[in-house]
């Protein structure tokens, strides 16, 4: 039926009046049966409905690159938050090679360099200072041995005993002072760390008293009594003390040279004997065991700094190789994000575009 509700002509009858024309028969049953417009509108619909689904497409496309535009995005953002500086990192690792070869050369060089200095068995201090305490103390001995008998008394030996206990207290102070100017100078300059080293200080043990017994003992020795004739004709026999009072001095000089410097030999009660050092030699070999003993516990703790140092320089270094990759990954995640942002465009304009078709 038509639109008003009337049948539809019959194709006999269109077929009669194009007069056998199928061309034009076609033409009349197309317009009677509207064909054209509706396979028009399937056609169109057809079409909408691919371009519809290309558009769906293209927005699931657009949403998962900004999905991983945002991804990307806090990546970075995280990796230029613990980016560091490459100009002051390269500094600090400059600053850190730096301590490294100066703890390096301290440990190697500068330990030695200040111990021998104290240590060394001709041009040290501790050589040339108790050679020149050894000679002064000689000199001014030998000047008493040198004396007459006339002008030797008590007060001599005296003044031999007040000489040779200040020579002690010298070399006493002597050994404190190369032990603390040894450890202030390598706190100085090699690395402050101590104020004293433990090893035993050597006490000499020789007093006044030591100095007395052995003034007796040289009295007695060059004391006693001889016999001498008196008279001519009647001869008589008399003791007569005596006191070879230059050779009682030189025992005592003697006596006390070896005590302070060539060394003495002791028994003990069972009878065994025992070679001494002299005590200058004594407090001498207590200085170098001393600052041999801090030599060593510099040398730990200067080994001990320089490995510190030299693994903070190689956790620069590391930081630097991630820090370098880690600019890296930013240049890389910064390269991806213009490329989304770039296909986010060529998207859009496209989905754009579609629409207008769709419309």
């Amino acid at each position: 039926m038509n639109k008003t509700g009337d049948n539809f002509e019959s194709a006999e009858n269109i077929w009669l009046k194009s007069y056998g024309d199928v061309y034009k028969f076609e033409n009349n049953m197309e317009e009677k049966s509207n064909f054209n417009s509706v396979n028009k509108a399937i056609n169109k619909f057809a079409r909408q409905a691919n371009y519809l689904r290309l558009i769906e497409f293209l927005k699931s496309l657009n949403n998962e690159y900004k999905k991983r535009k945002a991804t990307i995005s806090e990546l970075l953002q995280e990796l230029k938050e613990n980016i560091k500086d490459p100009i002051e990192l390269e500094s600090r690792i400059k600053k850190k090679e730096k301590e490294k070869t100066d703890m390096f050369n301290k440990s190697n060089e500068g330990i030695d360099t200040i111990f021998n200095k104290y240590t060394d068995n001709i041009n040290g201090y501790i050589a040339k200072e108790t050679q020149e305490l050894e000679e002064n103390y000689k000199n001014k001995i030998n000047e008493f041995i040198n004396l007459e008998e006339l002008q030797i008394d008590n007060q001599t030996f005296d003044k031999m005993k007040k000489i040779t206990m200040d020579t002690i207290e010298a070399a006493k102070h002597f050994r404190d002072l190369m032990i603390r100017t040894a450890i202030e100078e390598c706190n100085e300059k090699l690395i402050e760390y101590m104020d004293k080293n433990d090893v035993e200080i050597f006490a000499p043990n020789f007093t006044e008293s030591d100095f007395d017994n052995i003034n007796n003992l040289a009295k007695e020795e060059h004391s006693g009594y001889k016999y001498v004739e008196e008279g001519v004709t009647f001869k008589k026999t008399t003791q007569v003390p005596y006191h070879n009072i230059k050779a009682h001095l030189k025992t005592i000089a003697n006596s006390i040279k070896e005590r302070l410097y060539k060394g003495y030999i002791t028994k003990d009660e069972n009878g065994e004997t025992k070679q001494h050092k002299g005590i200058i030699e004594e407090i001498k070999d207590n200085i170098i065991d001393n600052l041999n003993s801090c030599r060593t516990i510099y040398t730990e703790k200067l080994t001990e700094n320089f490995n510190a140092i030299k693994k903070e320089y190689e956790d620069l270094l590391k930081d630097k190789d991630d820090n370098e990759k880690n600019l890296q990954k930013i240049k890389d995640f910064e390269d991806k994000i213009k490329k989304i942002e770039n296909h986010l465009e060529n998207i859009n304009n496209l989905e754009k575009e579609i629409e207008n078709y769709v419309k």
